[in-house]
């Protein structure tokens, strides 16, 4: 009866983790589509149309100047009003690429197609009158600044109407998020007292059991437990990027057409492929019963990248400094969420342990070793005292000298997924003083040579990536 309910319990659990993976998949996908279509779209049309209007003020502003002249209408004057409709026509065949909302195309034929040809029409008769008398000419310019003012009109519902939908898609995402925090605290509730019941039911059956019985139920426990803390690290690999996409998103609401919100826009799409890269990466994994698949592969480079990007997005000291020493390119046999994910946590934990020193340098190279590649990570901190070498890498086990939140799981994680890879990890003291954190996994055969370069300074994102 005990080993029913266990079961259950355990089923249960099961579940919640499953619910959490679908729920952040959804996440991001909704969040993705959102970004997408403010990058395709409204960003792009706000743009167009804003410029459109632009020109068509210049052209407005070029004719006032013109009929006010004492010489009239001018061939230079004219082209140079023509040059300005045109630029405004340029700028809405590039408004009309971008895809239509729901009714968009319809007020663009119903208000400003006619009131263009209006235009058209307008800007012939200031030609025809341009060199007539003051009289005609201000006439003839009334009749093209009120069709000019009709296009603008046009145009600023054509504005709007991308506003607002840029607006409601940020709103959307930034939606998608509170929504989805409070989901995932209602499922680890969940899942806590599930793992309470779960316990209860495993108290109960050990009581009743044979010592057989007991170092059984005791090696299950263990390995459940090992399960949690994988699990619990997987998730706060999971939250970290949404966090980072968060951030960056939440100037779009502020600013729609600059280079800021552009920029913003697009470390969030990176964040979101690094995310979805680390959950596909994780899930691969835990799917092939803690083992890598068998055709796993991934680029170092681009996984050295990645990782100093990470570090360059989430690290707040701007004291910091990160430099790659040249390294040839191999394809090693991990997944690259996976690859990701230890690298993250060797590049996360030197940040932290340098926190309180004068010098922050982290230094990363790459050596191929026989038939396995090892990664270097050094840093300038005071170093992990002697005695700790072997057991840094055990869960919970955390430096004296420690001053950083955290539980001690990072490293225990990279040990697990390297030594599950077929490779090692290991710690010596640097010369100059601090650490060395490395691990060495297995590569498959390299492609074409590619040297990555260059030191990264966390003080600028632009500098973050290495050469």
């Amino acid at each position: 009866m005990h080993l029913k309910w266990l079961i259950v319990a355990f089923s249960l659990i099961a579940a919640v983790f499953v619910a959490s993976a679908a729920t952040t998949y959804r996440t991001i996908s909704r969040i993705d589509d959102e970004v997408s279509d403010l990058k395709r779209n409204s960003l792009p049309s706000v743009a167009e149309l804003s410029a459109a209007r632009a020109e068509l003020q210049r052209a407005r502003l070029k004719a006032d100047e013109l009929t006010l002249s004492p010489e009239g209408w001018s061939t230079p004057g004219y082209e140079e009003l023509r040059s300005h409709e045109d630029s405004m026509q340029a700028h809405l065949g590039a408004y009309k690429q971008t895809p239509w909302y729901p009714g968009e195309r319809e007020l663009y034929d119903a208000k400003v197609l006619p009131e263009l040809a209006r235009l058209t029409g307008a800007t012939a008769q200031v030609r025809s009158h341009g060199t007539g008398s003051a009289r005609d000419r201000m006439a003839a310019d009334l009749v093209f600044d009120a069709a000019a003012g009709e296009v603008d009109e046009a145009l600023t519902a054509l504005l709007e109407l991308n506003h607002s939908r840029s607006l409601s898609s940020t709103e959307t995402i930034l939606n998608a998020r509170r929504n989805y925090d409070r989901l995932a605290l209602l499922l680890t509730l969940a899942s806590a007292l599930v793992a309470a019941i779960g316990a209860a039911t495993v108290f109960k059956l050990l009581r009743g059991e044979e010592r057989k019985a007991e170092v059984a139920l005791q090696h299950e426990a263990a390995r459940s437990a090992e399960l949690e803390m994988f699990a619990s690290r997987v998730s706060h690999d999971l939250l970290s990027p949404l966090a980072g996409v968060a951030l960056n998103l939440s100037g779009i609401a502020r600013r729609h057409d600059d280079p800021p919100t552009r920029a913003a826009i697009a470390r969030a799409e990176r964040t979101l492929e690094r995310s979805r890269s680390i959950v596909q990466g994780i899930y691969d994994f835990a799917r092939a019963g803690a083992r890598p698949p068998a055709d796993a592969h991934t680029s170092l480079r681009v996984g050295v990248r990645g990782a100093v990007d990470d570090l360059a997005a989430s690290e707040s000291d701007p004291g910091t400094e990160v430099s790659v020493e040249p390294f040839e390119d191999v394809e090693v046999a991990c997944c690259p969420g996976v690859l990701s994910v230890i690298l993250s946590n060797l590049l996360s934990n030197a940040a932290k342990s340098m926190r309180e020193s004068p010098v922050r340098r982290i230094t990363v190279r790459a050596l191929l070793v026989g038939n396995k590649a090892r990664v270097e990570v050094e840093d300038a901190g005071p170093g992990v005292p002697s005695g700790l070498e072997a057991s840094i890498f055990e869960p919970y086990v955390r430096a004296p000298s420690a001053t950083q939140p955290g539980l001690g799981l990072g490293l225990a994680t990279v040990k697990r997924l390297v030594e599950r890879h077929g490779g090692a990890v290991g710690l010596r003291r640097a010369a100059r003083g601090g650490s060395i954190f490395y691990f060495e996994l297995p590569i498959v055969p390299p492609k074409a040579d590619n040297a990555l370069t260059g030191p990264v300074d966390l003080r600028a994102r632009a500098e973050c990536r290495p050469r």
